[in-house]
């Protein structure tokens, strides 16, 4: 590959899009396209004739190779697998993410990035200010309530707490059991300055903790969004060894 990434992308930009390279191994392939991703390019891999990757977000990714657009979002390792959600009438491309412990994880759109002001004591953070969609994921130690408390119980105080933090709240719906993910979900909605939110707000438990995922966007374009917040919820995992990578699919 002759010339540097920008003379590459001002020849993309004056004219039709050109074959910038070929012949190349995979990584090569992979660490020439992170380079056009991170600058702001579109981006499409072909393996011989078959398109194997797309920036665009409506195409259908091989998970091996999508893993390098998670790359140039600053995602990196925490990136383990591709999957996809539908979302209305529209298929949205995801990526599973691990917390640093790489003690839970749960699959977001490839275009969320790693966040680190949503709140200091979140397990993780992600979103896309675009869309003004955001999640984190808070966990508890069960030792420290001195009592064994069921997760409904938790469930139910978690919701009651939100409630009390969320300016101008109201509950849109309380705590409901899903029996296949075996948590509890509930939906709030308030406001945050003068922006109408709303939250849906999940609870899940392992043996020594709780963990409860927070995800907000504006109130106007909730119920669009909703099947997707759905999918990333219903997502969450429990490593049983942490230090495992998991490649099973995003969508249960």
């Amino acid at each position: 590959m002759c010339g540097g990434v920008a003379e590459k992308a001002n020849s993309l930009y004056r004219k039709a899009p050109v074959r910038v390279a070929k012949n190349l191994t995979q990584s090569q392939a992979e660490a020439t396209a992170k380079k056009f991703l991170a600058a702001g390019w579109h981006v499409d891999l072909f393996a011989g004739k078959k398109r194997v990757f797309s920036s665009n977000a409506g195409t259908n990714n091989s998970a091996r190779t999508a893993k390098l657009a998670a790359g140039a979002n600053g995602l990196g390792k925490l990136v383990t697998s591709v999957g996809e959600s539908v979302n209305g009438n529209q298929t949205v491309s995801l990526k599973r993410i691990y917390s640093e412990n790489r003690a839970v994880s749960l699959c977001v759109p490839l275009t969320w990035e790693l966040k680190s002001h949503l709140n200091a004591d979140a397990l993780m953070q992600l979103g896309r200010d675009q869309d003004e969609t955001y999640l984190i994921v808070i966990a508890q130690a069960k030792h420290s309530f001195g009592a064994v408390v069921r997760l409904q119980s938790y469930a139910s105080a978690i919701v009651n707490a939100a409630l009390g933090w969320v300016a101008h709240s109201k509950l849109v719906m309380p705590a409901v059991y899903n029996e296949v993910g075996r948590y509890f979900r509930a939906e709030i909605a308030g406001k945050v300055g003068v922006t109408n939110v709303q939250y849906q707000i999940c609870t899940f438990e392992c043996k020594k903790q709780f963990y409860t995922v927070y995800v907000w966007t504006n109130a106007e374009r909730y119920k669009a969004v909703r099947p997707l917040i759905n999918a990333i919820c219903g997502s969450f995992k429990l490593s049983e060894q942490p230090s495992q990578v998991m490649t099973k699919r995003c969508v249960e």
